[in-house]
């Protein structure tokens, strides 16, 4: 008598099967990129094999990924980069973004190569380090402030939120020439197109008092865009990417203090202090979520950095009111094969 038996995947074989995609079944590459945002990577591998061997540049690039991170069974030396490389040379400019960024063993020309090739496929962030390279004089390049500039102001010019910030933080830091009205600008620039770090900074520098941005008005404006986004974040409308908020308030009577309300990076000297910065957190959420309204007057302020008078007030949340009218929701981070 002979016995057949059906075996199905070993314990612990986790993502590598899947009822919807079984071992076999020919997914085109869109389904096979679907199958590896939902964790499905046998099915992917499967497809992304198949068709990166007829050529297809997005499954060449996915199953680089599933080499490189470890998706595969059984991971071998070399087989990530050379599909990257595969990719790369037919135009994927995510493949070659990859390469400049990650992969080891590559000269520095082969590196700015492949930066350019990137760039040159309209990868935003690969522009963005392509400027910042040429302003710093990285890898294999000479310092060239002239040519890093104009790749990082035109490519901020349309919209590119990352070239935004590195031309903000060159303006700011160097190594360009300082100039604080431009760094607003560009930081500004950079928010607009939906960069939190961006955002991150600017609230920052808008609050010290030692800064060149240095204005309340500005900072409480800023602020209330990022607690917007934050409330949005807590209602899982937010990816956890974007950085956390920050209160900075700045007191010479005292040292940093960690808050025990839980309100994140505090400085404070007193209890009423505190009691203030509840209830500017408090009128921010109920800004940010729909019930502002019913909020009272913004609380006494006296020996906290952020000391406006009602007009002030008034002029920060009509401009917070009218940028989030044309930006609602958060940024969101851009996936692998977009």
């Amino acid at each position: 008598m002979i016995v057949i038996a059906v075996l199905g995947p070993p314990i612990g074989y986790g993502a590598w099967w899947s009822y919807t995609h079984l071992p076999g079944r020919y997914m085109d590459t869109e389904e096979a990129i679907e199958a590896y945002y939902a964790g499905e990577y046998r099915g992917a591998y499967n497809a992304f094999t198949r068709l990166a061997a007829e050529g297809h540049a997005k499954a060449q690039l996915g199953l680089a990924e599933l080499y490189w991170n470890g998706k595969v069974p059984e991971r071998i030396v070399g087989v990530g980069p050379y599909w990257y490389e595969q990719a790369a040379n037919q135009g994927n400019a995510t493949a070659a973004y990859i390469i400049a960024m990650e992969v080891g063993g590559i000269g520095d020309d082969d590196r700015i190569r492949w930066f350019q090739l990137s760039a040159k496929g309209s990868h935003p962030i690969a522009i963005a380090e392509l400027g910042l390279n040429y302003l710093e004089g990285k890898y294999s390049l000479r310092p060239d402030h002239e040519l890093g500039r104009e790749i990082l102001t035109r490519a901020g010019q349309d919209g590119n939120g990352y070239a935004a910030h590195v031309l903000a933080n060159a303006y700011m830091f160097g190594p360009l020439e300082t100039d604080p009205d431009q760094a607003s600008v560009w930081y500004a620039a950079a928010v607009q197109a939906g960069n939190a770090a961006a955002l991150t900074d600017l609230v920052r520098m808008r609050t010290a008092a030692d800064s060149p941005l240095w204005n309340p008005e500005e900072s409480y404006r800023w602020k209330l865009v990022q607690i917007s986004w934050q409330a949005r974040s807590d209602e899982g409308l937010r990816p956890n990417w974007m950085p956390p908020i920050e209160f900075l308030v700045f007191d010479e009577s005292s040292a940093a203090t960690p808050d025990p309300s839980g309100i994140p990076a505090v400085a404070f000297a007193t209890e009423r202090h505190v009691a203030a910065l509840r209830a500017i957190d408090e009128r921010m959420r109920a800004f940010a979520t729909g019930r502002y309204e019913s909020m009272g007057p913004l609380p006494d302020l006296d020996g906290l950095f952020l000391d406006l008078d009602a007009s002030a007030i008034i002029r920060a949340e009509a401009k917070a009111r009218l940028f989030l009218n044309g930006h609602p929701s958060p940024p969101t981070e851009p996936r692998l094969f977009d």
